[in-house]
């Protein structure tokens, strides 16, 4: 036993002995290794430190020479360069008044690169470059009526707060392409085509447009037809021995308007045979009852201030009347005024019991609506408008509304014009087809209950 505690003492002191002797040399080496990398450490830092200087200043210079635009060209002059007239040109294209121009390019340079640019275009320079740039189209629209056979020029008017202005426009074999806006002094045929001329002036030579000039698109105002004879005469005085006509396009939708037109003012003269007259109404000045009613239903639906748009759109979803036959007056022109007819009468009934039902103290645009609601003589033209847009303009509206060529309305609108001839000379073949009308929705109706 004791033999066995000495052997096993011996291996225990030799390796005891074995780490003294084996420590002292690795304690040397390691201080040596934390001296080096403590200097290397230093070195690095410096080195890193140096670095990152050295690219935050190079990021910098290349930032600062990719976000500051050149203003001008190293040329004769120093004229602007073509990226701050692409600027200006797109500020005008875009309505910005000349004299803000800088003002916007420099405020969003500066917002988005944080750079402010100095020396930008001024209000003469601006001026100078617009200039340029209607001398550059006027020539390119005078190369395409040059290289073009047949022109067809297209034309119309329209008032604005008392001015009257007039805009062309041809189409040829490159292109359309837009001559110009010009104001002029009245809505003459004689000043539509001095409009025409002195803007081709502006462009190329008078001979050499009306030679080339084919067609007209215009609408369908006895204005604009007495217009394109006076140009048909010009060009045949140009050329001799020459005896063609200038063929005439008109807009298919426009008929709604004038026949929208001819029924404001068979409404009128009906409301006078018939004494309707109100003291106090919520009404446009010169405008039918009729016209009045379908325009205030109308508001009730669209507009904020005086309406009623949310409660209205609620009380008829709960009478189970989803889609609301109401259009707004603001941004539609053509056949609103008998879609609204006929939706204002299909919703006489329902809307004077929301307004008595809901409203405790009605405003003045609701009163006016049950004040007209409730005289037979207004809600009977109404009615008939509705009976129009049924069988007359919706479906026209439809053809007109598919974007066909001018040559497939035609027969279209010829056809329009002989029925309203039938209707005109019998007034039976109207409520004739009316009655024919209602027997077909009834039979389609019987035949889908059937079904069912």
């Amino acid at each position: 036993m004791e033999f066995h505690k000495e052997s096993v003492k011996t291996p225990k002191m030799k390796t005891t002995i074995m780490q003294t002797e084996n420590a002292k040399p690795m304690i040397s080496s390691k201080g040596t290794q934390c001296n080096l990398t403590r200097l290397d450490g230093q070195v690095l830092h410096q080195e890193i430190s140096y670095l990152q200087n050295e690219i935050i200043s190079i990021s910098n210079q290349e930032i600062s020479d990719q976000t500051i635009p050149k203003l001008r060209e190293r040329t004769r002059g120093n004229p602007y360069t073509n990226k701050i007239r692409e600027c200006v040109l797109y500020c005008i294209s875009k309505n910005v008044p000349m004299q803000n121009i800088s003002d916007v390019i420099g405020s969003i340079v500066k917002i988005v690169n944080g750079h402010e640019i100095d020396n930008l275009p001024s209000v003469a320079s601006i001026h100078n470059m617009s200039r340029e740039a209607k001398a550059i189209c006027n020539r390119q629209v005078e190369e395409a009526i040059g290289n073009s056979e047949n022109i067809t020029l297209m034309k119309d008017a329209t008032s604005k707060q008392g001015r009257h202005f007039y805009g062309t426009k041809i189409s040829g074999s490159e292109g359309e392409f837009t001559l110009g806006i010009k104001e002029i002094s009245s809505g003459s045929a004689e000043q539509y085509v001095k409009a025409t001329l002195d803007i081709v002036h502006e462009i190329t030579e008078e001979n050499a447009f009306l030679t080339k000039l084919t067609n007209c698109m215009t609408d369908r105002s006895a204005t604009e037809l007495k217009s394109n004879k006076i140009l048909n005469q010009l060009k045949n005085s140009k050329e001799e021995n020459n005896e063609m006509t200038i063929n005439e396009f008109q807009c298919s939708v426009h008929p709604l308007l004038q026949f929208a037109d001819e029924v404001e003012k068979v409404a009128k003269d009906i409301e006078k045979t018939n004494s309707v007259r109100f003291n106090t109404l919520f009404r446009n000045k010169g405008e039918s009852y009729t016209h009045n009613l379908i325009r205030c239903i109308s508001k009730l639906f669209y507009n904020e201030k005086v309406g009623d748009p949310a409660y209205c759109r609620t009380f008829l979803k709960s009478n189970n009347i989803d889609n609301i036959p109401i259009q707004d007056f603001v941004g539609n022109r053509f056949n609103t005024l008998f879609y609204n007819a006929c939706g204002t009468f299909c919703l006489k009934d329902l809307l004077s019991v929301y307004i008595k039902s809901s409203k405790n103290k009605p405003n003045f645009l609701q009163t006016s609506i049950l004040q007209l609601f409730e005289n037979d003589i207004v809600t009977s033209i109404c009615q008939s408008i509705g009976i129009i847009y049924i069988k007359i303009t919706a479906p026209y509206f439809s053809l007109a509304s598919q974007n066909k060529p001018a040559l497939q309305m035609k027969p279209v609108y010829n056809t329009l014009v002989e029925e309203l001839e039938k209707i005109v000379k019998n007034q039976l073949y109207f409520w004739t087809m009316i009655i024919k009308y209602l027997q077909l929705i009834t039979l389609k109706y019987l035949i889908s209950a059937k079904a069912y």
